[in-house]
């Protein structure tokens, strides 16, 4: 990670940097964790599917 070599810059003006010269870096991560999360969710589906565990959850309750 890059951050200024002044010891007394706080945490925000580095984050302000770090924004202001890559501002697609934070549109990827924000992309990269919901991709990380749909797949840990669906992994979870899948292998509960294949040992036959009892649904408890109906993802129902949220469509609306």
């Amino acid at each position: 990670m890059w951050a200024p070599a002044n010891p007394k810059i706080g945490e925000r003006e580095v984050l302000a940097v770090i924004l202001e010269v890559d501002a697609d870096l934070v549109a990827t991560r924000v992309a990269i964790r919901v991709a990380r999360r749909v797949l840990a969710m669906a992994a979870g589906i899948w292998h509960n599917d294949l040992i036959g565990a009892p649904v408890n959850r109906s993802l129902i309750a949220y469509d609306h």
